[in-house]
């Protein structure tokens, strides 16, 4: 008998986040159209990093039986923490804090994540990805800690209000 051993894909430096402000298509981003209009915060949230858990239970006791057995409920879908640079002294319009001009609370955001390729890499027409559609939380500015490599920073919720979406990129 052989032993399969499936070859991982780093993460670090491997997701790729592009906020869109409206897409048609969940399942099909249009690379020519859609992706121009959005930006690129890969380099610029610390994480993405979305959790969802499925609610479990048990099936009701029946009379003729003597165990339970699991059952799965609901998908939840918690709140996703991000946090980015901020720069305090910034003009409108400046790019230091184009993710804070454009993630701003009540607004429904498309968040756009390819995994795999280097996040530097342009999006291209195939790439499988996630589409996350979020309203942004209140921006809470504040400092990433109080050591020598502290920075000025926001950290927000983004609160997911559909389901993740799963497509291609197309022209």
């Amino acid at each position: 008998m052989s032993i399969f051993e499936p070859e991982a894909v780093e993460s670090q430096g491997n997701i790729k986040v592009v906020v869109l402000p409206a897409v048609a298509v969940k399942t099909a981003v249009d690379l020519s159209t859609e992706v121009p209009a959005g930006i690129d915060v890969s380099l610029t949230l610390n994480d993405w990093n979305p959790t969802r858990t499925p609610n479990t239970g048990t099936a009701p006791r029946r009379v003729g039986t003597r165990v339970q057995f699991p059952r799965e409920g609901n998908m939840q879908y918690q709140a996703i923490p991000i946090t980015y640079p901020d720069d305090p002294q910034a003009d409108p319009g400046d790019p230091n804090i184009e993710a804070k001009e454009t993630l701003v609370e009540g607004t429904v955001q498309e968040f756009l994540i390819r995994k795999g390729p280097d996040a530097a890499d342009d999006l291209a027409v195939g790439d499988k990805y996630e589409l996350w559609e979020c309203r942004c939380g209140a921006q809470v500015e504040g400092r990433s800690g109080d050591d020598e490599f502290s920075e000025f920073q926001v950290q927000q919720n983004v609160y997911p209000i559909r389901q993740v979406a799963k497509g291609v990129i197309v022209v």
